[in-house]
C-alpha cells in the first residue's frame, strides 16, 4: 500500500459486480441446398454484458432497437449518463470527506549549475463546481439511485429536434408541449408559406440554432469497460485495497481482449517470453495495470467536478505542480 493511499469509508459509492451471463455461441454455415447462411449453435461462452454505441439512444440499456415515437432522444447511449452520475456521486462523497488526491510528479531541479530530477507531491482537492450543476439537485444525486434520479431529470439531456417533420397520417400526430401543427395550402407559393409560418412562430422560438440542443452534453468518448474498470479500481483503492487484493477481486471487465488480473511473480529472473518478445516482470505489469486505471480515474473525478464528462472541453491539465 502506498503512503499516498487513503483508507476511506465510502457509504454511497460501491464497486460494481460485473454482470455476466451464459449465452449460446453461434457460427455461420452455408446451406448447400438453399444457398442461405444458417446460424449453428456451437456451445456457450461466459461473456460480460456490453453495450452498443449508436448515434442516437432512447433510454433503456443503450442497445439499439425499435424506437417508439413517444420516446425522447438523447445524443449518447444512456450508459454514458449512468457513468456520469456514478462518478459525480463519488466526487460528492469525496468532497464531503474533504478528500485531496495526491500524485508524485517528476520535476527538473537545477542547483549550483547542476540539474537533476526529484519527485514532488502534487495535490488536487475534490471540490464540485455547483454552478455547473444547476438543475441536477445534487442532494438527490447523493441519495437516489440513477434510475430514480433519471426519471425526474432526463429533460436535462434531451436533444431537441432540429428539423421539421411532415405529418402524413393521423397516427403520426403526437400531442405534447413541444409540438405545434399547421395547415399549409399546397396552392400557396413556398415563400408565402414560409412567411406565414414564420409569422406564427415569431416570439415562441429561439432564433439561435446550436449543434447540440441539450442543456448538458457529454464531451469526449471512453470505452464502457474502461469506465467500469477505472471506477471499480478507484473505489477499492480509496477504501485501502492493495494492488494484489484489487487485481484478484474479479471486479473487472476484459479490456481490449485482455483480462485484468493479478500475475504471480516467482522471482527476479521471471522475465517471461511471449512470441519471441521479452515482456516485463509480472510485478511491473501489475503495477502498470493499477496505474492505467487509477490515473485516468482521478482525472475523470476532477473533470466531473468541473462539470464535464468524460473529457474537459478545454483540455485542462490536472496535477500540474
Amino acid at each position: 500500500m502506498s503512503d499516498l493511499q487513503p483508507v476511506l469509508k465510502l457509504s454511497r459509492s460501491k464497486a460494481i459486480q460485473p454482470r455476466t451471463k451464459e449465452r449460446t455461441k453461434y457460427k455461420l454455415k452455408l446451406d448447400s441446398k438453399t444457398g442461405k447462411l444458417d446460424s449453428i449453435p456451437i456451445g456457450t461462452e461466459l461473456e460480460v454484458m456490453t453495450y452498443t454505441d449508436p448515434r442516437w439512444s432512447y433510454g433503456g440499456s443503450g442497445r439499439s432497437g425499435r424506437i417508439s415515437k413517444t420516446q425522447v432522444p438523447i445524443s449518447r447511449p444512456i450508459q454514458n449518463y449512468r457513468w456520469w452520475f456514478r462518478y459525480l456521486k463519488l466526487a460528492l462523497e469525496l468532497e464531503e470527506l474533504e478528500y485531496t488526491f495526491v500524485e508524485r510528479k517528476k520535476v527538473l531541479i537545477k542547483k549550483k549549475g547542476k540539474s537533476g530530477y526529484e519527485y514532488r507531491e502534487v495535490k488536487e482537492k475534490v471540490v464540485v463546481n455547483r454552478k455547473r450543476y444547476v438543475g441536477w439537485d445534487l442532494d438527490d444525486v447523493l441519495s437516489l439511485s440513477f434510475d430514480k434520479w433519471w426519471s425526474t431529470h432526463q429533460d436535462l439531456f434531451i436533444e431537441r429536434p432540429n428539423q421539421a417533420t411532415e405529418i402524413t397520417t393521423v397516427d403520426d400526430v403526437v400531442f405534447d408541449d413541444h409540438t405545434r401543427y399547421f395547415s399549409v395550402d399546397t396552392r400557396m407559393g413556398v415563400n408565402a408559406s414560409l412567411s406565414s409560418i414564420r409569422e406564427m412562430l415569431s416570439g415562441t422560438h429561439s432564433k439561435r440554432i446550436q449543434k447540440r440542443t441539450a442543456q448538458w452534453i457529454i464531451t469526449g468518448t471512453m470505452r464502457q469497460e474502461k469506465l467500469f474498470n477505472c471506477y471499480n479500481c478507484l473505489v477499492m483503492w480509496l477504501q485501502g485495497g492493495d494492488n494484489e487484493s484489487i487485481l484478484k477481486s474479479g471486479m473487472f471487465r476484459s479490456s481490449r481482449g485482455s483480462k485484468v488480473e493479478w500475475l504471480e511473480d516467482i522471482g527476479r529472473g521471471d522475465v517471461r517470453k511471449r512470441k519471441e518478445v521479452y515482456v516485463s516482470r509480472p510485478s511491473a505489469q501489475n503495477l502498470n495495470k493499477m496505474r492505467d486505471m487509477l490515473i485516468p480515474a482521478r482525472r475523470l473525478i476532477l473533470t466531473v467536478c468541473d462539470g464535464y464528462f468524460s473529457k474537459h472541453p478545454k483540455d485542462k491539465e490536472y496535477f500540474r505542480g
